[in-house]
């Protein structure tokens, strides 16, 4: 009984580390105890971007220039093994906006499928008893180019500058694919001792040029902290996780040259809830906050993100 509690609550434990600034990189891997069959679910985040932030300064957002992002991963995977596994990411993504254009204001939206990511997992280690637990998993993955890239072609025409007057939101950031072919390589781990859990995850997206001789940069992603089971009930358990996040990415290429509004360093803070329902399913709800944001040129930036995940598993 124990250890299926455990192995339910760390299904939730699905930290959807796409949620940074670069939608196009992230993939959402259950830090899962891996068994044979199949598992499928769904992670949403929503982020508001509507801060302006010129080379790590908050300016005032006169024109109010903002980007809501909703970009929701549907995921399944194949256990072969408790030791290796296949998953596949289908990101859905919709996107409203409001910015400065040619000196006066802009709306719009765009919506459809982002780029689709494959990957494979490996546990090269796991330990487990009654009372303690760790778990460390490796991953590799291809991201394919199946999302819209058109909005990059807007970087053709863009004057990239550092003036307050200009858009924080630019084509790079309204695009739904990069045109590329990237790949993806990582690891994560988890913990318990007892009712107190820890997770960390790092992911490294190795990007190549795409449409438009455009080549975002790579990126490197992570996210980890403590948590504990404030509930550990068979059919409903509960824990509380406090979840650190952060990306470091440099600057984009337009051809041969930088672009001078694509890099950032971040990290957020904030609470997640888990709870499993009847050992069948698990569900996430969980906030991240800014604690440091750095970033070059000008850009809008998170004033706050809010996630929630759905995980089944069959056998």
């Amino acid at each position: 009984m124990f250890k299926r509690l455990i192995l339910f609550l760390i299904f939730a434990l699905l930290f959807p580390i796409f949620l940074f600034s670069c939608d196009l990189c992230g993939c959402f891997v259950p830090n899962d105890v891996m068994h044979h069959g199949f598992m499928f679910g769904l992670a949403e985040q929503y982020s508001s971007m509507s801060d302006l932030s010129l080379e790590g300064e908050t300016l005032a957002n006169r024109e109010n220039q903002y980007l809501n992002s909703s970009f929701t991963q549907l995921f399944g995977n194949y256990h072969f093994n408790e030791r290796a596994a296949l998953q596949v990411n289908v990101p859905l993504i919709y996107r409203t906006f409001q910015r400065v254009e040619g000196g006066s204001l802009d709306r719009g939206n765009e919506s459809g499928i982002g780029d689709v990511l494959l990957v494979g997992y490996y546990v090269p280690y796991q330990r487990k008893n009654p009372y303690r637990q760790f778990n460390w998993k490796v991953l590799a993955g291809l991201k394919f180019p199946t999302g819209n890239s058109d909005r990059i072609g807007e970087e053709l025409q863009e004057d990239h500058h550092d003036e307050e007057e200009a858009s924080g939101v630019h084509g790079h950031d309204l695009a739904l694919g990069s045109g590329s072919w990237d790949t993806l390589v990582g690891t994560n781990v988890f913990g318990r001792v007892d009712k107190w859990f820890y997770t960390g995850n790092i992911q490294y997206a190795i990007r190549t040029r795409g449409d438009f001789d455009y080549k975002y940069a790579n990126d490197l992603l992570w996210y980890g902290g403590p948590g504990y089971y404030v509930s550990t009930s068979q059919d409903w358990p509960v824990g509380l996780q406090a979840v650190f996040t952060g990306e470091h990415k440099g600057e984009d290429e337009l051809g041969n040259e930088k672009t001078d509004d694509t890099a950032i360093t971040s990290v957020y803070l904030g609470p997640t809830a888990i709870i499993g329902i009847k050992q069948i399913a698990t569900a996430e709800v969980g906030f991240g906050f800014p604690l440091m944001i750095d970033n070059s040129g000008l850009q809008t930036v998170p004033k706050y993100r809010f996630r929630v995940g759905l995980t089944w598993r069959f056998q």
